[in-house]
């Protein structure tokens, strides 16, 4: 039994041993922080050294019972306070700071171990906890205004920064912020017949080429975006989205503008049937290169009538799905949809009877137009 109560004392004592070092040790880790700060903060203390009088020292001295190092952290907690710092000291010790047209702080006693502070800065409320127990007056104006001027100096030069990237985004946002609109066709739906009746020309002019805009405009969207971010990645993967829908979009723009009714029609005239005689040998000449070509396409696709503006020539060629003609390195001037649903509601499987009858109703007036524009 005796040998019992003596190891449990040993163990004990061996217990509040490691207690007693394991304190120690966080004493001496509190220490060399503080010491940590006290380098840090050197100049400051320095300052507030000169600017407290004699009578101000003698009672921050007497506040810690004769204790340097107690007047040394009181100091260390107006500095951190003045210059910014949201700190809350565990001390005795305890700080109250307010912001006034005459810029003075007070180091004051009470009774009681803490309690909050507040000052206005910039127009704005900070509070922390400090320490204290004497009450005494200083006016480190000069501190406190240049630490004003800083204050406020940052925050202007944070605020032009953000002003300068958000103008930087807002005009890479711009180059895309007017939406691209359906444009309306410049006769009725029916006006067309009996060469392209009216239900396709209102399901393809309100149905398919308003996808192409809606699509176009969510994609542009994107690619503002990724554009003020600087996402290459994005931008590339934005790419084929922007061909098909830009594309869809300019192709039918222009398709609606070639075509007219049958009774306004009439054949090329001016330098554009000049133009086609030389290009082609005559004007039946290109009609029949244009509807093999155009006929022949695999899948859906468009031919077309282009400028090289090089050479000033005209020539036909064929795009796939709704790539525009601009990609073959020419300049429309006229186009024809040969996508089923430009015609299969009326024609069924038989393109080539669609690509010959689109010739009764070609607005020949508005080609040339388009020919004059592209060789400027």
């Amino acid at each position: 039994m005796k040998n019992l109560i003596n190891l449990f004392l040993s163990t004990r004592k061996k217990q509040q041993k490691r207690k007693k070092e394991q304190q120690q040790q966080q004493l001496k880790t509190i220490i060399s922080h503080n010491n940590n700060n006290n380098n840090k903060n050197n100049n400051n203390l320095k300052q507030l050294k000169t600017m407290l009088s004699k009578s101000t020292r003698r009672a921050a001295l007497k506040s810690g019972g004769g204790d340097i190092g107690k007047f040394s952290h009181a100091l260390r907690s107006v500095t951190l306070f003045l210059v910014g710092a949201d700190t809350t000291f565990g001390s005795s010790s305890s700080l109250t700071s307010s912001s006034s047209s005459s810029s003075r702080c007070k180091y004051s006693s009470s009774s009681q171990n803490h309690y909050s502070t507040t000052r206005n800065i910039g127009g704005g409320l900070r509070k922390g906890v400090l320490g204290g127990t004497t009450t005494t007056n200083f006016s480190p104006s000069s501190l406190l205004n240049h630490h004003h001027r800083n204050y406020n100096n940052n925050n202007n030069n944070n605020n032009n920064n953000n002003e300068n990237n958000n103008r930087s985004r807002g005009e890479k946002r711009r180059q895309f912020s007017t939406k691209v609109t359906l444009p309306d066709l410049p006769y009725d739906f029916s006006a067309l017949e009996p060469i392209i009746d009216a239900q396709i020309m209102e399901i393809h002019h309100s149905k398919h080429h308003n996808t192409y805009v809606t699509n176009l405009n969510v994609t542009l969207e994107k690619l503002a975006e990724a554009e003020a971010k600087n996402d290459v990645a994005a931008m590339i993967a934005l790419q084929p989205n922007l061909k098909f829908n830009g594309g869809g979009h300019e192709n039918h723009s222009l398709f609606w503008k070639v075509l007219q009714p049958k009774k306004e029609y009439s054949d090329p005239s001016g330098e554009l049937k000049r133009m086609i005689e030389r290009d082609f040998g005559s004007f039946e000449n290109m009609k029949q290169k244009f509807a093999s070509q155009t006929v022949a396409v695999q899948g859906s696709g468009w031919g077309w009538l282009g400028l090289n503006k090089e050479t000033k020539t005209l020539h036909v060629v064929t795009t796939a799905n709704q790539d525009p003609c601009i990609t073959t390195g020419l300049v429309p001037v006229f186009g024809v949809d040969v996508w089923e649903h430009a015609y299969y509601l009326q024609y069924k499987n038989l393109r080539p009877d669609y690509v010959n009858k689109v010739w009764e109703i070609v607005n020949w007036k508005q080609v040339e137009e388009n020919l004059v524009k592209a060789l400027m």
